[in-house]
């Protein structure tokens, strides 16, 4: 299943590693992994901040060379939303404004509710 991650769940990851990625392969199956161009662009802006975002922002983004691109156009948002009602994927994203669009239009979410992978959606 094509998993899509979103700048927030890349960054949390960045900052705090978990077995996210196992309980996701672990409840869905095999899982591909991608990121939308424009959360990589996100990623690109955040990481120049001197802050611990912006460090976090950095290791996502060499995280992120691992994993396969998809090229698309928008605001990351959009874009994630977009992705997903096109390819049948799931989101993966801790953004609970994201989360509720998400929901509103049935698509799959994969997040964090502390440091629990939890699943949410119709496919799942």
């Amino acid at each position: 299943m094509l998993v899509l991650l979103d700048t927030s769940i890349l960054i949390r990851l960045a900052e705090r590693p978990s077995l996210f990625l196992e309980e996701l392969s672990s409840k869905l199956g095999k899982v591909d992994l991608a990121i939308p161009t424009p959360v990589l662009k996100e990623l690109v802006q955040l990481s120049l901040a001197r802050d611990s975002t912006g460090r976090a922002a950095k290791l996502a983004l060499a995280y992120a060379e691992s994993l396969a691109n998809v090229e698309c156009e928008g605001a990351a948002d959009d874009a994630l939303l977009l992705l997903a009602q096109s390819k049948g994927a799931v989101v993966a994203t801790l953004d609970l404004d994201l989360i509720r669009r998400l929901r509103r239009l049935h698509v799959p979410v994969a997040t964090l509710q502390g440091e629990r992978l939890e699943l949410r959606g119709p496919f799942i």
